[in-house]
C-alpha cells in the first residue's frame, strides 16, 4: 500500500512547512485515514515525514478550500450532502 502513498513535498512539489503538516495530520485522524512514514534526508530536512494516498490529498485540499475561501456555509453544507451522495463512506 505504501508504494503509491506521497509526501506533502511529493503532491505539492515544494517543502509544505509544520503548519501545513499539522493541519493535514489533524485531518487525517478526523478521517481515521491510514497513512504511513517514510525517512527523508536533504539540506532542509533530515527526519520522518506522514505519507498519505492521493485521494486523501485531494480530499483535504479540497475541504481545505471551502473553509479558506470565504465560502458561504449554506453552500459548504449544500456541497457535503451532495458528495455524501455520490460516495458510500460516511463523511463525519
Amino acid at each position: 500500500m505504501q508504494n503509491n502513498m506521497l509526501s506533502l513535498f511529493d503532491y505539492l512539489g515544494y517543502a509544505a512547512g509544520k503548519a501545513l503538516g499539522k493541519r493535514v495530520a489533524d485531518y487525517a485522524r478526523i478521517r481515521k485515514t491510514k497513512y504511513g512514514t517514510k525517512y527523508v534526508e536533504n539540506r532542509a530536512y533530515k527526519g520522518a515525514v506522514h505519507i498519505y494516498e492521493p485521494a486523501f490529498l485531494e480530499e483535504f485540499f479540497k475541504v481545505e478550500k471551502l473553509f479558506t475561501d470565504n465560502t458561504n456555509y449554506t453552500e459548504i453544507n449544500t456541497q457535503l450532502v451532495e458528495d455524501s451522495f455520490e460516495t458510500s463512506e460516511k463523511i463525519f
